[in-house]
């Protein structure tokens, strides 16, 4: 019987031509590329290069393209690093309910520390919508007002394979657009 993985927003398979441009690294070359020997310096310029090469591909500066050794690290990065940058702006998290556990993990660190969280999720047997009144930009939001804005994220389960919309960026942009 043949298996079939049906999880690839989590893992993938490696492709071959990839497997075969990273064997030298993974039994040769491993040297730590923050290391000033010879074998991290041959392991820095491999780096480097493949920094430049993701870069060309998304037409962006290659000091704009940063490696994660994982899922986990980036999203922290994401949100630690979002919520760092608009404290200015309000102490406001909004996520939903069906986010990976390192994602509500991170966002409960902040909660700890002073952010104020909205969960939000669909009325599909997820658990129920729940969520109390939420300022941001200036306004106030009711629960309703709040279930709406996410709806029009979550509407398409084409949008991800997973069948879960997690399109936060979208919930900030009509936040924007319903505040003014």
């Amino acid at each position: 019987m043949r298996n079939v993985y049906l999880d690839y927003s989590a893992t993938t398979p490696v492709k071959e031509e990839v497997l075969k441009e990273m064997i030298p690294y993974f039994t040769e070359k491993f040297g730590n590329p923050s290391s000033l020997y010879d074998m991290g310096l041959e392991s820095k310029e491999a780096v480097d290069k493949a920094r430049q090469q993701v870069a060309a591909l998304i037409n962006a500066d290659p000091s704009e393209i940063y490696f994660t050794a994982g899922g986990t690290e980036a999203d922290n990065w994401a949100v630690f690093g979002t919520a760092e940058k608009f404290r200015a702006k309000g102490n406001h998290i909004i996520t939903t309910k069906v986010e990976h556990h390192a994602m509500l993990h991170s966002c409960a660190y902040l909660e700890k520390e002073g952010y104020d969280q909205a969960r939000i999720a669909k009325r599909t047997g997820l658990q129920p919508f729940v969520v109390r009144n939420y300022s941001a930009y200036g306004r106030k939001y009711r629960a309703e007002e709040l279930e709406a804005i996410v709806q029009e994220c979550v509407d398409t389960e084409e949008k991800v394979k997973t069948g879960r919309i997690t399109d936060i960026l979208s919930v900030e942009l009509l936040l924007i657009k319903f505040s003014s």
